[in-house]
């Protein structure tokens, strides 16, 4: 099997997660016709069909759902390097939801900025669970419940 192209898989993940080559289309800034022609170039080199197209979106094959699959974790896996490289050393991503970072993360901004004034702080709000794993100079702040009879610390609040 020769190798596939990063960027048709790419576009692939993006038509399997919004479910139409028009939506994708938008999202990517490409042509509907670009993004159908990159979607058959996978399916040419692995030899089977991965998206029924119809009227009102496409859905996956079974081997287009384990395509997606595959290609969702490798791209994210690859997030994660490519943030690891060019994350500075002294520059912190916090990724967390945006109920946590309007009370919590901002009236504490002032004291982190004049405790580490040499760290770049890049927060990302999220309406969902992380896709990837954590680069090292990366942190989550994600809901959760403390067992039963855990006290909270004075790190914490």
């Amino acid at each position: 099997m020769k190798q596939v192209n990063l960027n048709s898989l790419r576009i692939f993940s993006s038509v399997a997660e919004h479910r139409s080559l028009q939506r994708a289309a938008d999202v990517l800034g490409l042509s509907r016709g670009a993004v159908s022609q990159r979607i058959r170039n996978p399916e040419v080199e692995l030899g089977t069909v991965l998206l029924v197209r119809g009227a009102r979106g496409v859905s996956l094959t079974p081997e287009g759902e384990r395509c997606r699959a595959a290609v969702g974790e490798a791209l994210a896996m690859l997030e994660t390097a490519f943030r690891d490289i060019a994350d500075a050393p002294d520059r912190v991503t916090l990724h967390l939801g945006s109920s946590a970072a309007a009370k919590w993360l901002m009236p504490r901004m002032a004291a982190f900025a004049e405790r580490f004034p040499r760290v770049a702080l890049v927060t990302e709000a999220h309406s969902e669970r992380m896709p990837r794993s954590l680069g090292r100079s990366e942190m989550c702040c994600a809901p959760g419940r403390r067992p039963m009879g855990t006290p909270i610390t004075s790190a914490e609040s």
